[in-house]
């Protein structure tokens, strides 16, 4: 007899070059195995269904995991399946998700959420009709129409255990009679606080690394972003609540890196301070990294995550320019990012930073800047992207002021325009060259450092594949 479970949660995040990772560990790190990350999903939604009272299984990344998922599905009956979109970026893909689970178990109740489904559902541009050929497309039996979503979860579980309909539940787009229909919407307000992750739960295929998150929303409202209007007002939990999560890692002692998700680790700055002081009261073993504002640190602060084990920082700087970042409301000065750097620097912390050009009021002369910055600043790695306009930002309610039109990656402004944005991104890897430019996973390479690998290694290693690559495709 087949074992019936309320729900499989499936996560999804392709990695194409993954082989490259390990092919450095084989090679450097006597052939050490190389995890991509514990879902962070999968860790969330698990424990916050247990703690209600439903049963759940999983698949951590389905691209890595088909003949598991083919395994479970023929041999256990699942009540639902529920794909997360958390990193699905297209259409294609979810598509494709789809079709494989439905090969393998035609009849399976789908759920999705996350991002990529909600954002869709939301989209103003998109007509109604196509709209919902898109979801017939897609193919999904319920979505859930919130950012959070995992109560809307609870309550589909709820209403199909007992035969209920879904038309009285909120947040749901739901297909009946070949068409999609649309409940009330109802924001969820799940506490963190209340929600940290019960890792005892997954202990038997736990990974190397792990992704925590210790707060919700950002406390900043920078205009390129919509995260702090989507999850709504910045909270935090407690210190003794980390401990605890983190406590629960250390006895199953499996762990060698904590990667933190939260947008600004290091808000409040005595709460960050404490928790510093927390990790090495406890001698944890594992290292861990973060996004940082890097403009709140000082050398005390600096000091107290090396201590602590910290690998490195992603820096979220955005340009070398003050006229920009005052634009985009960074409440940064350039100064601050200098001498945050040359502290990290000074401490052994990797800096990551991340760029975009192209942001209202952008021109050759702030691209300039940033490319100096670059230079001169000793950032250990950078990224560079063309800045998308995505009209459910703040800086859309200034488009007249900037004479901002278009979405996306097609749009065009008083001082420069998409095409031109392009082309100063290549100018920018062009006339770099005191810091290495990342077409890396990020979370594999922290990994890569805190199971033995050198920084040096890894970069000549690096840019020595990276000109391979280049001779190949000439």
């Amino acid at each position: 007899m087949k074992k019936v479970i309320d729900c499989l949660l499936i996560g999804y995040r392709t990695d194409e070059n993954y082989s490259y990772y390990q092919d450095f560990a084989n090679k450097f790190l006597d052939g050490q195995v190389v995890e991509k990350q514990f879902n962070g999903t999968i860790s969330y939604l698990g424990t916050f269904l247990h703690r209600r009272g439903y049963s759940f299984d999983y698949i951590n990344y389905m691209e890595d995991e088909y003949d598991l998922l083919s395994e479970k599905l023929k041999n256990n009956s699942y009540m639902t399946i529920c794909l997360s979109t958390t990193y699905i970026m297209k259409m294609q893909t979810l598509v494709k998700l789809i079709k494989i689970i439905r090969m393998i178990k035609p009849d399976s109740k789908i759920v999705l959420g996350g991002p990529y489904i909600v954002n869709l559902l939301r989209e103003k541009i998109i007509d109604k009709l196509v709209k919902n050929k898109l979801l017939k497309m897609i193919n999904a039996d319920v979505i859930i129409n919130d950012f959070q979503g995992e109560a809307t979860l609870c309550n589909i579980l709820t209403a199909i255990r007992e035969g209920e309909c879904y038309e009285s539940i909120p947040n749901l787009c739901y297909r009946m009679d070949n068409n999609y229909h649309y409940t009330h919407i109802i924001r969820e307000d799940n506490k963190l606080e209340h929600n940290t992750v019960d890792w005892r739960l997954f202990a038997d295929r736990i990974r190397s690394t792990v992704s925590i998150r210790t707060s919700q929303s950002c406390p900043f409202s920078c205009k390129f972003c919509n995260f702090h209007v989507i999850e709504g007002k910045y909270s935090y939990i407690s210190v003794e609540a980390i401990e605890r999560e983190l406590n629960t890692l250390k006895s199953i002692n499996k762990v060698k890196c904590i990667n933190f998700v939260d947008d600004t680790f290091n808000m409040p700055k005595e709460r960050f301070r404490d928790i510093l002081k927390m990790m090495i009261k406890n001698n944890y073993q594992f290292k861990w990294y973060s996004y940082i504002r890097c403009q709140f640190l000082d050398e005390e602060i600096v000091s107290l995550m090396k201590e602590s084990k910290c690998l490195g920082v992603y820096l979220g700087i955005e340009s070398g320019n003050q006229e920009m970042l005052n634009n985009m409301n960074k409440r940064a000065d350039v100064s601050d990012f200098y001498r945050a750097i040359a502290l990290l620097n000074k401490y052994g912390i990797v800096t990551y930073g991340t760029f975009f050009v192209g942001f209202p009021g952008e021109t050759e002369d702030s691209v300039q800047d940033t490319i100096r910055f670059l230079n001169e600043s000793g950032i250990t790695f950078y990224d560079i992207y063309q800045w998308r306009y995505d009209i459910n930002t703040p800086i859309s309610q200034e488009k007249e002021k900037y004479g901002l039109e278009g979405c996306d990656y097609e749009w065009k402004h008083n001082t420069m325009d998409s095409i031109k944005a392009r082309e100063m991104c290549n100018k920018i890897v062009e006339s770099v060259m005191n810091s290495t430019r990342s077409q890396f996973d990020p979370t594999m390479f922290f990994l890569l450092l805190a199971i033995g690998c050198n920084i040096d290694m890894f970069t000549k290693y690096y840019n020595r594949s990276i000109q391979d690559f280049k001779r190949l495709t000439i």
